[in-house]
């Protein structure tokens, strides 16, 4: 029977590791008294030797391996992993009009303009996606030239500015030598946060016994905070030299990455490296809408 004899050849499969810690903490309320409200926090943090294709991983090119040959070396926070989430929902009735706390007595006139309204509130407030630094090109000759996730060495932890103009600071980095793997770790650098508040404000009432009207006014990102992509994330170019002659200190120092001069002859900085040039999330929007139901 062959099914059940032994392989005499070794199978290899595409897989890695992956674990999540988190903790949630939740708040909410049932409907009462015209109030009702849902919030939840969440610290958590995600940690793997690769990851599964998303826009978040698209975005930077980081689904392949720096090293096939050693799964392990890329062992570190996920490309998803959000440390701090904060989400809100809530349906507030004001308390105004027939059958309300305030102005319960009042006409059908006075009635239909103060009374029938609710205010809808729905937030999500969450810190940035990590994300990797690479060198922009095939130094190491074991990565992928395609997806290029050869990183290159690190010379300080923290490298991060925060400005939209220069994310983190290209000069905390340094390339290798060709042959060599970095020493930058998987997904050192945090990207910018993600903070958003939808607003609602709605109307209901009567236009005769078998007539109701919905009148809505819908903002979306009402606070019109910009949320913005992850910044370039490749350092260098290569093939492309940075100077035509050989350069001195003065000039390597003054440049925004760091270069030899050797390495300086076959590579040049690239300009892009730490900057973000787009956004995720619409500028604050206005629409009305108005619903009749018979």
């Amino acid at each position: 029977d062959l099914s059940s004899r032994a392989f005499t050849y070794p199978v290899f499969v595409f897989d890695s590791n992956a674990n999540f810690h988190g903790v949630t903490f939740e708040l909410n309320r049932a409907f009462s008294r015209g109030l009702t409200f849902y919030t939840s926090y969440t610290f958590g943090k995600a940690i793997s030797e690769l990851d599964t294709v998303n826009s978040a991983i698209l975005e930077n090119l980081q689904w392949h391996s720096q090293n096939p040959f050693d799964r392990k070396g890329d062992r570190g926070e996920s490309s998803f992993s959000i440390r701090h989430r904060f989400t809100i929902n809530g349906i507030y009735e004001l308390p105004f009009g027939q059958g309300k706390p305030f102005l319960s007595n009042v006409n059908g006139i006075t009635n239909a303009l103060l009374g029938g309204w609710s205010l809808n509130a729905l937030g999500e407030f969450r810190s940035g996606y990590p994300f990797s630094i690479a060198t922009g090109f095939g130094i190491t000759g074991v990565g992928d030239a395609i997806a290029l996730p050869d990183r290159p060495n690190i010379l300080r932890a923290n490298s991060e500015v925060g400005r939209v103009d220069q994310w983190f600071d290209p000069k905390a980095f340094a390339l290798q030598d060709p042959g060599r793997l970095g020493n930058a770790p998987r997904n050192p650098v945090r990207g910018p946060g993600f903070n958003k508040l939808d607003f609602s404000l709605i109307k209901k009432f009567r236009a005769g016994e078998r007539m109701g009207v919905e009148f809505r006014a819908e903002f979306f990102n009402v606070l019109n905070h910009p949320n913005f992509g992850l910044p370039f994330h490749q350092l260098y170019i290569g093939g492309v030299r940075q100077f035509d002659h050989v350069p001195t200190q003065a000039e390597l120092d003054a440049l925004p990455c760091n270069l030899t001069a050797a390495q300086a002859q076959t590579t040049s900085c690239n300009p892009r490296a730490g900057t973000i040039s787009r956004t995720v999330s619409t500028p604050r929007q206005l629409q009305f809408g108005l619903k009749v139901t018979f």
